[in-house]
Protein backbone atom coordinates (compact mmCIF):
# COMPACT_ATOMS: atom_id res chain seq x y z
CA UNK A 1 0.00 0.00 0.00
CA UNK A 2 0.74 3.79 -0.81
CA UNK A 3 1.43 6.17 1.66
CA UNK A 4 -1.24 8.50 2.07
CA UNK A 5 -0.79 11.93 -0.03
CA UNK A 6 1.02 10.05 -2.70
CA UNK A 7 0.83 10.77 -6.01
CA UNK A 8 -0.78 8.12 -6.48
CA UNK A 9 -3.98 8.10 -3.95
CA UNK A 10 -4.16 11.72 -5.34
CA UNK A 11 -4.71 10.23 -9.20
CA UNK A 12 -6.86 7.26 -7.77
CA UNK A 13 -8.60 10.07 -5.81
CA UNK A 14 -9.02 11.92 -8.83
CA UNK A 15 -10.02 9.03 -11.08
CA UNK A 16 -12.87 8.20 -8.82
CA UNK A 17 -14.04 11.31 -8.11
CA UNK A 18 -14.21 12.20 -12.05
CA UNK A 19 -16.20 8.43 -12.17
CA UNK A 20 -19.00 10.05 -9.50
CA UNK A 21 -18.63 13.09 -11.21
CA UNK A 22 -19.70 11.76 -14.72
CA UNK A 23 -22.38 9.38 -12.59
CA UNK A 24 -23.95 12.13 -11.23
CA UNK A 25 -23.94 13.85 -14.51
CA UNK A 26 -25.41 11.13 -15.88
CA UNK A 27 -27.77 10.96 -13.02
CA UNK A 28 -28.84 14.20 -13.64
CA UNK A 29 -29.19 13.99 -16.98
CA UNK A 30 -31.27 10.96 -16.88
CA UNK A 31 -33.64 12.90 -14.58
CA UNK A 32 -33.53 15.94 -16.39
CA UNK A 33 -34.70 13.38 -19.28
CA UNK A 34 -37.15 12.27 -17.36
CA UNK A 35 -38.64 15.08 -16.62
CA UNK A 36 -38.62 16.27 -20.53
CA UNK A 37 -40.26 12.53 -21.01
CA UNK A 38 -43.24 13.02 -18.53
CA UNK A 39 -44.02 16.99 -19.69
CA UNK A 40 -43.50 15.52 -23.57
CA UNK A 41 -45.76 12.52 -22.65
CA UNK A 42 -48.16 14.92 -20.86
CA UNK A 43 -48.26 17.14 -23.97
CA UNK A 44 -48.34 14.43 -26.06
CA UNK A 45 -51.59 13.15 -24.37
CA UNK A 46 -53.09 16.59 -24.59
CA UNK A 47 -52.54 17.14 -27.97
CA UNK A 48 -53.65 13.70 -28.95
CA UNK A 49 -56.64 14.48 -27.00
CA UNK A 50 -57.34 17.41 -28.78
CA UNK A 51 -56.51 15.69 -31.95
CA UNK A 52 -59.33 12.87 -30.94
CA UNK A 53 -61.77 15.48 -30.51
CA UNK A 54 -61.02 17.51 -33.61
CA UNK A 55 -60.63 13.62 -35.32
CA UNK A 56 -64.44 13.16 -33.75
CA UNK A 57 -65.67 16.12 -35.52
CA UNK A 58 -63.77 15.93 -38.83
CA UNK A 59 -65.44 12.42 -38.38
CA UNK A 60 -69.30 13.88 -38.34
CA UNK A 61 -68.57 16.47 -40.99
CA UNK A 62 -66.78 13.31 -43.30
CA UNK A 63 -70.61 11.67 -42.69
CA UNK A 64 -72.32 14.65 -43.50
CA UNK A 65 -70.14 16.37 -46.23
CA UNK A 66 -70.44 12.39 -48.08
CA UNK A 67 -74.43 11.89 -47.07
CA UNK A 68 -74.69 15.27 -48.94
CA UNK A 69 -72.73 14.29 -51.82
CA UNK A 70 -74.37 10.68 -52.00
CA UNK A 71 -77.71 12.57 -51.83
CA UNK A 72 -76.76 14.71 -54.46
CA UNK A 73 -75.32 11.99 -56.55
CA UNK A 74 -78.24 10.05 -56.27
CA UNK A 75 -80.56 13.21 -57.72
CA UNK A 76 -78.12 13.65 -60.46
CA UNK A 77 -78.27 9.85 -61.29
CA UNK A 78 -82.07 10.07 -61.01
CA UNK A 79 -82.05 13.21 -63.19
CA UNK A 80 -80.14 11.06 -65.52
CA UNK A 81 -82.27 8.41 -65.07
CA UNK A 82 -85.53 10.28 -66.23
CA UNK A 83 -83.37 11.58 -68.81
CA UNK A 84 -82.31 8.77 -69.99
CA UNK A 85 -85.72 7.30 -70.10
CA UNK A 86 -87.64 10.26 -71.53
CA UNK A 87 -85.15 9.96 -74.45
CA UNK A 88 -85.50 5.95 -74.89
CA UNK A 89 -89.28 6.94 -74.71
CA UNK A 90 -89.00 9.51 -77.05
CA UNK A 91 -86.73 7.68 -79.69
CA UNK A 92 -89.03 4.20 -79.52
CA UNK A 93 -92.19 6.65 -80.72
CA UNK A 94 -90.29 8.43 -83.10
CA UNK A 95 -91.17 5.94 -85.62
CA UNK A 96 -94.24 5.75 -85.39
CA UNK A 97 -94.83 9.16 -84.74
CA UNK A 98 -93.12 10.17 -88.08
CA UNK A 99 -95.18 7.27 -90.13
CA UNK A 100 -98.27 9.05 -88.57
CA UNK A 101 -97.63 12.16 -89.81
CA UNK A 102 -96.69 10.78 -93.01
CA UNK A 103 -99.41 8.93 -93.12
CA UNK A 104 -101.66 12.30 -92.45
CA UNK A 105 -99.81 13.88 -95.26
CA UNK A 106 -101.00 11.21 -97.50
CA UNK A 107 -104.50 10.42 -96.49
CA UNK A 108 -106.11 13.49 -97.57
CA UNK A 109 -104.69 12.94 -101.30
CA UNK A 110 -105.39 9.54 -100.95
CA UNK A 111 -109.16 10.55 -100.06
CA UNK A 112 -109.38 13.13 -102.77
CA UNK A 113 -108.14 10.61 -105.50
CA UNK A 114 -110.16 8.22 -104.03
CA UNK A 115 -113.39 10.38 -104.34
CA UNK A 116 -112.41 11.06 -108.25
CA UNK A 117 -111.98 7.26 -108.77
CA UNK A 118 -115.50 6.53 -107.42
CA UNK A 119 -117.11 9.76 -109.47
CA UNK A 120 -115.40 9.02 -112.75
CA UNK A 121 -116.16 5.54 -115.31
CA UNK A 122 -113.80 4.20 -113.48
CA UNK A 123 -115.70 3.69 -110.62
CA UNK A 124 -118.34 1.19 -111.47
CA UNK A 125 -120.81 3.71 -113.26
CA UNK A 126 -122.57 3.20 -116.73
CA UNK A 127 -121.56 5.59 -119.43
CA UNK A 128 -125.08 7.09 -121.44
CA UNK A 129 -128.26 4.85 -121.38
CA UNK A 130 -128.52 1.53 -122.72
CA UNK A 131 -130.90 1.03 -125.97
CA UNK A 132 -133.96 -0.40 -124.80
CA UNK A 133 -134.92 -3.74 -125.64
CA UNK A 134 -138.85 -4.12 -126.12
CA UNK A 135 -139.72 -7.89 -126.10
CA UNK A 136 -142.84 -8.75 -127.76
CA UNK A 137 -143.97 -10.31 -131.27
CA UNK A 138 -144.21 -8.82 -134.55
CA UNK A 139 -147.94 -8.71 -135.58
CA UNK A 140 -150.47 -7.23 -132.75
CA UNK A 141 -153.94 -8.96 -133.27
CA UNK A 142 -155.47 -5.93 -134.84
CA UNK A 143 -152.55 -6.37 -137.81
CA UNK A 144 -152.89 -10.20 -137.82
CA UNK A 145 -157.36 -9.62 -138.32
CA UNK A 146 -156.60 -6.89 -141.16
CA UNK A 147 -154.17 -9.09 -142.93
CA UNK A 148 -156.76 -12.27 -142.74
CA UNK A 149 -159.59 -9.20 -144.29
CA UNK A 150 -157.18 -8.35 -146.57
CA UNK A 151 -156.68 -11.86 -148.37
CA UNK A 152 -160.51 -13.01 -147.59
CA UNK A 153 -161.54 -10.21 -149.82
CA UNK A 154 -158.93 -10.52 -152.41
CA UNK A 155 -159.93 -13.80 -152.43
CA UNK A 156 -164.15 -13.22 -152.88
CA UNK A 157 -163.15 -10.88 -155.45
CA UNK A 158 -161.26 -13.30 -157.79
CA UNK A 159 -164.33 -15.94 -156.55
CA UNK A 160 -166.48 -13.11 -157.96
CA UNK A 161 -164.83 -11.92 -161.09
CA UNK A 162 -164.47 -15.94 -162.10
CA UNK A 163 -168.94 -16.17 -161.45
CA UNK A 164 -168.99 -13.66 -163.83
CA UNK A 165 -166.91 -15.11 -166.43
CA UNK A 166 -168.48 -18.48 -165.95
CA UNK A 167 -171.36 -16.89 -166.23
CA UNK A 168 -170.89 -14.93 -169.54
CA UNK A 169 -169.19 -18.38 -170.80
CA UNK A 170 -172.12 -20.39 -169.99
CA UNK A 171 -174.50 -18.24 -171.50
CA UNK A 172 -173.01 -17.67 -174.96
CA UNK A 173 -173.70 -21.66 -174.78
CA UNK A 174 -177.38 -20.91 -174.36
CA UNK A 175 -177.90 -21.56 -170.72
CA UNK A 176 -179.36 -18.59 -168.23
CA UNK A 177 -177.70 -17.07 -165.05
CA UNK A 178 -180.30 -19.00 -163.53
CA UNK A 179 -179.82 -22.22 -165.06
CA UNK A 180 -178.94 -25.81 -162.80
CA UNK A 181 -175.30 -25.81 -164.68
CA UNK A 182 -174.76 -21.95 -164.00
CA UNK A 183 -175.86 -22.49 -160.21
CA UNK A 184 -173.78 -25.46 -159.81
CA UNK A 185 -170.46 -23.69 -161.23
CA UNK A 186 -171.16 -20.93 -159.24
CA UNK A 187 -171.37 -22.97 -156.21
CA UNK A 188 -168.28 -24.76 -156.48
CA UNK A 189 -166.34 -21.54 -157.13
CA UNK A 190 -167.38 -20.19 -154.24
CA UNK A 191 -166.73 -23.18 -151.85
CA UNK A 192 -163.22 -22.95 -153.42
CA UNK A 193 -163.24 -19.16 -152.68
CA UNK A 194 -164.23 -20.10 -148.85
CA UNK A 195 -161.79 -22.61 -148.96
CA UNK A 196 -159.11 -20.62 -150.20
CA UNK A 197 -160.19 -17.96 -147.33
CA UNK A 198 -159.83 -20.74 -144.69
CA UNK A 199 -156.16 -21.80 -146.01
CA UNK A 200 -155.45 -18.11 -146.48
CA UNK A 201 -156.58 -17.17 -143.01
CA UNK A 202 -154.54 -20.43 -141.36
CA UNK A 203 -151.35 -19.74 -143.02
CA UNK A 204 -151.55 -15.66 -142.28
CA UNK A 205 -152.32 -16.46 -138.78
CA UNK A 206 -149.68 -19.59 -138.33
CA UNK A 207 -147.40 -17.35 -139.90
CA UNK A 208 -147.60 -14.20 -137.98
CA UNK A 209 -147.90 -16.51 -134.43
CA UNK A 210 -144.27 -18.11 -135.89
CA UNK A 211 -142.86 -14.82 -136.36
CA UNK A 212 -144.29 -13.43 -133.37
CA UNK A 213 -142.89 -16.21 -131.33
CA UNK A 214 -139.52 -16.36 -133.01
CA UNK A 215 -139.55 -12.15 -132.70
CA UNK A 216 -140.34 -12.98 -128.80
CA UNK A 217 -137.65 -15.39 -128.41
CA UNK A 218 -135.11 -13.03 -130.09
CA UNK A 219 -135.97 -9.67 -128.57
CA UNK A 220 -135.56 -12.02 -124.73
CA UNK A 221 -131.91 -13.23 -125.80
CA UNK A 222 -131.08 -9.39 -126.77
CA UNK A 223 -132.46 -7.96 -124.34
CA UNK A 224 -130.54 -10.81 -121.74
CA UNK A 225 -127.68 -10.06 -123.21
CA UNK A 226 -128.22 -6.49 -123.03
CA UNK A 227 -128.02 -7.05 -119.56
CA UNK A 228 -125.07 -9.35 -119.27
CA UNK A 229 -122.90 -6.91 -121.11
CA UNK A 230 -123.82 -4.10 -119.18
CA UNK A 231 -122.95 -6.12 -115.95
CA UNK A 232 -119.54 -7.35 -117.42
CA UNK A 233 -118.67 -3.88 -118.27
CA UNK A 234 -119.73 -2.92 -114.92
CA UNK A 235 -117.71 -5.88 -113.65
CA UNK A 236 -115.04 -4.56 -115.28
CA UNK A 237 -115.35 -1.20 -114.36
CA UNK A 238 -115.44 -2.41 -110.66
CA UNK A 239 -111.93 -4.72 -111.58
CA UNK A 240 -110.61 -1.51 -112.70
CA UNK A 241 -111.54 0.56 -109.96
CA UNK A 242 -110.50 -2.24 -107.62
CA UNK A 243 -107.29 -2.65 -109.48
CA UNK A 244 -106.31 1.11 -108.79
CA UNK A 245 -107.28 1.17 -105.22
CA UNK A 246 -105.39 -1.62 -104.65
CA UNK A 247 -102.54 0.42 -106.46
CA UNK A 248 -103.58 3.51 -104.03
CA UNK A 249 -103.17 1.71 -101.05
CA UNK A 250 -99.91 -0.17 -101.89
CA UNK A 251 -98.14 3.62 -102.17
CA UNK A 252 -100.10 4.31 -99.03
CA UNK A 253 -98.80 1.86 -97.42
CA UNK A 254 -95.21 2.50 -98.85
CA UNK A 255 -95.47 5.85 -98.10
CA UNK A 256 -96.75 5.52 -94.55
CA UNK A 257 -94.35 2.75 -93.59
Amino acid sequence: MEPMGSSAQYAAAASMYNTNANNGANNTQQIQGGKIAANQAQANYGYNTNLAAQGYQSAAQLNAATNASNQAMNTANNATQQQGNQLQYQSSILGPTLKQQRFNTVLPMFSSALGSLNSSNGGGSQVGTAPQITTGGVYSPGQIQQQVNSSRAATDQATAGQINNMQGSVAGRGFGANSPLAQALGQNMQSQGLATNTANETNTRMTAAQQNATQNLNSQTEAENQFNDVNQQAIARKQTQNTALSAWLGSLGSLAS
